[in-house]
């Protein structure tokens, strides 16, 4: 590549288009992989500002096509870096128009490595909702399954089915028969929803090439069909009958109930409650209650599935564990149950249990688990390095580290910087960068930068000043500080933005500002921020002590002088009840009749 190129940030992104285009494909390659990479070194770096990225600015002007050829000369965690990791937003269309012209086999890798965790899933399953059946059908024949079931589960049922129906055959097949190894009721009736989606010569197709355990799971799905979750208040009422109806009774209607809609209601009754109603379903029909405790966790997927290769589950939400948490499990119902429960599945849940609790479900069923996760990950590998320390003004020593990292995929550089100090011969004090005349609402920051963040271009200087924007080194010049740290993580406003387009409208939520710290914060004894959310705290006490250790409330004083304690935390709502919400519970809590809603941010009531 000529020097002209050789620092691709420095380019235009006129420049940059330019050379992209008219270079041969594999030269062109280089260049937009070295753009990513020095793009995530000014990022790691904090110099790459928001909206200055090119990467995103070169992709909304090259034809897709020609972006696509370069994409596929690239490794996979460079395209997502590229379609996805940006900070300015690429069009859907464009993305769609993008993957589409992409070679099958690369453009299927790229939604595997879109289908791990929380969020990559919920942008890829929105741009997979509008891809076209010419694209989809390709990219279904190396697609593995897992990935396409994490992917569906993010869309609403008629987009899942239209999903399903532009898969193609072989790809359908596929997923049917991954939905149905499950060997779960819940998931069995939507492998028959998704079935009844398709034409009825297909559907019979399909059914023939199935074998006949698979059939007979999915005749028993088909027997429940598939129904839409329970409205609010209905499935308040049906709660709050299961919770005060007969226990004989409420197993009866738990039993006729269909399976999802069961599974809606367990994950909102108190865990207690729902330990004595699986057990006493236990007693009369195992396999169900167990069917019922698997569908009520949400599972994320944790490595990228290769045919060789079975897909790793994680639980990242577990109510199963607070149910067994409760269960007695002395009742030889209970004990049907577990035994009722497939091993990969208990694996999950026990990381969830109590050790105490982990050495009775073991010694009952009489396993040695391993302790271990049931998946394997890349153990990071760390080199050598080098050190070098120093002396400092006031008797402090300062420590310099260069570290190599290995990742697998490529060895990063990581420095460390280090100063060593005695606690009793220095002041720590923490500041807050947003007070109360800059903070910004979750509501305004999301119309004040919608628009620049969709349109790539950089808003005006007043906006950041609004927000409070404080560079670190001259806040530590001006307070005649010898170092300072970001101490706290914070709110960011592109993640509410990010939050409203995947669904979750964080502008509803009250008292949530741009620039919050997370977490408790504590300022010459004063306290700012309350320990509101599950998370450690750093404490350097007069003395010269310093703590980290979780913090949170136990009760607090309302205006009016009344102190206010809860009994219970992140459960549904009980009448006569009070119970705290963290962010570890969602956004919202449910609405009842029965209790008020406070949020309690800034030192306020909202």
């Amino acid at each position: 590549m000529n020097d002209e190129a050789s620092r691709p940030t420095e380019l235009s992104v006129e420049q940059l288009t330019s050379l992209m285009s008219e270079s041969d494909v594999k030269r062109a390659a280089w260049l937009f992989g070295r753009l990513i990479e020095e793009e995530d070194e000014l990022v790691r770096a904090n110099l790459l500002k928001p909206y200055e990225d090119r990467v995103p600015q070169v992709l909304r002007v090259l034809p897709p096509a020609r972006a696509a050829a370069l994409l596929d000369l690239l490794p996979i965690g460079k395209v997502k870096r590229a379609l996805f990791g940006n900070y300015t937003r690429i069009p859907d269309d464009r993305l769609r128009a993008i993957i589409a012209a992409m070679a099958p086999e690369q453009g299927a890798r790229l939604l595997e490595a879109m289908s791990i965790g929380v969020d990559a899933p919920r942008e890829m399953a929105r741009v997979l909702a509008g891809l076209p059946q010419a694209a989809l059908v390709p990219l279904s024949q190396t697609l593995h399954p897992a990935a396409v079931i994490r992917l569906l589960t993010e869309l609403e049922p008629q987009e899942q089915q239209q999903v399903y129906v532009r898969l193609g055959e072989t790809a359908a097949v596929a997923v049917l028969e991954a939905l149905l190894a499950e060997e779960n009721l819940v998931y069995a009736a939507w492998a028959a929803h998704l079935l009844q989606a398709l034409e009825p010569s297909a559907r019979a197709a399909i059914e023939a090439r199935l074998g006949e355990n698979l059939r007979e799971m999915l005749a028993r799905g088909s027997a429940c069909g598939m129904v839409d979750p329970l409205p609010t208040q209905a499935l308040r009422e049906v709660r709050l009958f299961l919770e005060e109806a007969p226990p004989e009774t409420a197993v009866t209607v738990l039993r006729e109930m269909h399976p999802s809609r069961a599974v809606q209601t367990l994950r909102t009754i108190p865990a207690a409650r729902g330990a004595a109603l699986l057990q006493d379903l236990a007693a009369q029909d195992p396999d169900l209650a167990a069917d019922l405790l698997e569908a009520m966790n949400s599972r994320i997927l944790l490595r990228p599935p290769r045919a060789d290769t079975a897909p790793a589950w994680w639980l990242g939400d577990c109510p199963a564990a607070a149910i067994l948490e409760a269960m007695d499990l002395t009742q030889p119902a209970s004990q049907a149950l577990l035994r009722a429960l497939r091993p990969e599945q208990l694996e999950l849940i026990l990381q969830h249990l109590s050790p105490q609790r982990q050495a009775d479900i073991n010694g009952i069923l009489e396993t040695a688990q391993s302790g271990h996760l049931p998946f394997s990950l890349d153990v990071l590998a760390v080199g050598r390095g080098r050190r070098k320390s120093r002396r400092v003004d006031g008797g402090f020593r300062w420590v310099h580290i260069e570290e190599q990292l290995d990742v697998g995929a490529r060895v990063k550089p990581v420095i460390i910087d280090l100063l060593e100090i005695e606690l009793e011969q220095v002041r720590l004090e923490a500041w807050m960068a947003v007070d109360e005349k800059t903070a910004m609402p979750v509501s305004q920051a999301a119309e004040v930068f919608e628009e620049y963040r969709r349109t790539g271009r950089r808003p005006g200087g007043s906006a950041f000043a609004h927000m409070g924007l404080v560079q670190l080194s001259r806040a530590v010049e001006a307070a005649g500080a010898m170092a300072a740290i970001n101490g706290n993580f914070y709110f960011d406003y592109g993640h509410y933005i990010n939050g409203i387009t995947l669904g979750i409208d964080m502008a509803q939520v009250p008292g949530l500002f741009f620039g919050d710290p997370i977490g408790w914060f504590v300022s010459n004894g004063t306290e700012l921020i309350p320990p509101a959310f599950n998370r450690a705290a750093g404490v350097a006490t007069s003395q010269g002590g310093f703590y980290i250790d979780r913090v949170f409330m136990t009760d607090i004083t309302l205006p009016s002088g009344r102190r206010l304690r809860w009994d219970d935390l992140n459960r549904p709502k009980a009448p006569g009840r009070v119970i705290a919400y963290n962010s570890l519970f969602g956004y919202r809590t449910e609405r009842a009749d029965t209790h008020v809603d406070l949020a309690i941010a800034r030192g306020h009531i909202w």
